[in-house]
Formats: C-alpha cells, sequence, structure tokens
C-alpha cells in the first residue's frame, strides 16, 4: 500500500479492480481546501486513459513492474564450397 502522494510516473496501481499506470501526475495544493494529486492513469488491458483525483493520504495499492530488454541475436553462417 503506498500513499497517494507517493504516485510518479511509471508507478502500477490497481483500482477498481483494473491495473493501471501512471503517465503524467501533479501535486496540487489549492488557496483553501486540502493538498491533492491530479493523475493520468493508463489502463493496461485496453489502453485508454482515465484522469483521477487522489486527496493526500489516501491509500492505493502498488504493484512493481519489472522491465527486462533483451537483444538476442542469431548468426546463420553457411559455408559455401566451390
Amino acid at each position: 500500500m503506498i500513499n497517494a502522494q507517493d504516485i510518479k510516473i511509471g508507478t502500477a496501481i490497481r483500482m477498481d479492480g483494473k491495473l493501471y499506470f501512471c503517465i503524467d501526475f501533479l501535486h496540487v495544493k489549492p488557496g483553501k481546501g486540502n493538498t491533492f494529486m491530479r493523475t493520468k492513469l493508463k489502463d493496461v488491458v485496453n489502453g485508454y486513459v482515465l484522469e483521477r483525483r487522489f486527496n493526500i493520504g489516501e491509500k492505493l495499492k502498488m504493484y512493481v513492474w519489472n522491465v527486462v530488454h533483451t537483444n538476442i541475436c542469431i548468426w546463420k553462417v553457411q559455408t559455401i564450397f566451390l
């Protein structure tokens, strides 16, 4: 569980039974009222973008993504005898 103020770009969270990752965030402190986080969340499955506002101190479930980039080069050697 993380607090809403810990949301950063690339953070993955589960909300409403779906998995989202943050593509943009803004920490807003209005003149009157409580501080909140304005976020843009992208659905992992469908790809649509959702704008959501979280109050500071709100608890969310966080997921950790492990991204592994690999480059595989396969060389095919062909020998031709003349």
